[in-house]
């Protein structure tokens, strides 16, 4: 499971990181990189029930990213909402719901999530990816193709090339996936290009 853990990736000015925040934040990460995630979830719940009148976003989001790593995704949502209701500017908070929607196979929610986060702020190519796989996954596979597509301006890979063909194939826009994979295998020819090519 990939989730995004960046503490400074914002579009606003975030709420300061007091130091019983950044103590609990730091030790739970810590604890992380141990994969020892209920110790993790100890270190923030401490906070939690320290300062209840205080309640963080960064200390929500880290405490959503533990559970999720542990398998507990519905508990994971409830803390990136409150971290979300605390802090929407943070880009990450809703690019982890939308996976976790996505993981849980909740399509149309994770596509809500992560366009309500789209009127935000500037969107990054893993939330537009995203998109597209969400958009894949309900079968609306044009509109998977165009965000796929979106990101082929930003650095992109061979992948990125097959999942926009696939999407165009399975829209029956053989001419547009015909051209993509011409595109694609002159930028960088792979075997799985060519195939998909014919």
């Amino acid at each position: 499971m990939y989730l995004c853990c960046c503490p400074a990736w914002a579009e606003t000015e975030a709420p300061k990181l007091t130091p019983a925040v950044r103590k609990a934040v730091y030790d739970a990460q810590q604890a992380m990189e141990k994969k020892e995630f209920l110790n993790a979830e100890k270190c923030l719940m401490k906070y939690a029930r320290k300062y209840p009148q205080k309640p963080h976003y960064l200390v929500e989001f880290t405490l959503g990213n533990a559970l999720a790593l542990m398998g507990k995704e519905r508990e994971a949502l409830s803390h990136y909402k409150a971290s979300a209701d605390l802090y929407p500017d943070y880009a990450p908070i809703w690019q982890n719901m939308g996976k976790i929607y996505f993981d849980m196979k909740k399509y149309e929610k994770g596509l809500a999530v992560l366009t309500a986060r789209s009127y935000l702020a500037p969107i990054k190519k893993e939330e537009i990816m995203l998109l597209g796989d969400l958009n894949n996954a309900i079968g609306v596979f044009v509109k998977a193709a165009q965000y796929y597509e979106k990101t082929l301006n930003l650095e992109n890979s061979p992948t990125d090339y097959e999942k926009m063909a696939y999407a165009y194939i399975a829209a029956h826009r053989h001419a547009k996936d015909i051209d993509i994979l011409d595109t694609a295998i002159k930028k960088k020819s792979t075997y799985r290009l060519n195939f998909i090519l014919g």
